[in-house]
Parts: structure tokens; sequence; C-alpha cells
């Protein structure tokens, strides 16, 4: 995955990956660990990431781009307590 705007990784709560992307198809339900804080986040899988636009894994940083904040809300309120 690249960024380029490193300083957001401090609010980083998941890397998306889209459900179809045979790359990630073995990362279900997997972790990363967030470079710079050492904190671990989960790979989620979201529909809205564009497996042709990047890396085609999108970290989640959901302050920072409103359809990001909406994909956040939405895979956090199916996950709470995650």
């Amino acid at each position: 995955m690249a960024t380029t705007r490193p300083e957001t990784m401090f609010g980083d709560t998941a890397v998306a990956v889209n459900p179809s992307d045979e790359r990630f198809s073995g990362l279900k339900e997997t972790h990363v660990i967030l470079p710079l804080t050492n904190r671990i986040i989960p790979i989620i899988q979201d529909d809205y990431v564009d497996t042709a636009f990047g890396t085609g894994a999108l970290k989640v940083t959901r302050p920072m781009i409103p359809t990001i904040l909406i994909s956040g809300k939405t895979w956090a309120g199916a996950h709470q307590g995650h």
C-alpha cells in the first residue's frame, strides 16, 4: 500500500480491499501492523475500493475523506466491539 499522506497514518483505522480482488483473497479477517505506531489494524473488505486504482488497497482514515468516512462508519457499525 502506498500513500502520499503519511502524516495521516496516525488516524488510520483499517486497510480496505475489494472482496472481488484476487490479489487480496487470502487476507480475509487478517490484520497488519501500522508503521510508526506499531498498532494492529484490520484488513477489511469493501466494494468501494477501486481495484484498478493504485495498489488496490485503501487505508481507512475516517476523518480525512468524506467517502471513506461513510465507508468507515458503515464498517464500524457492523463491527462494534472489534
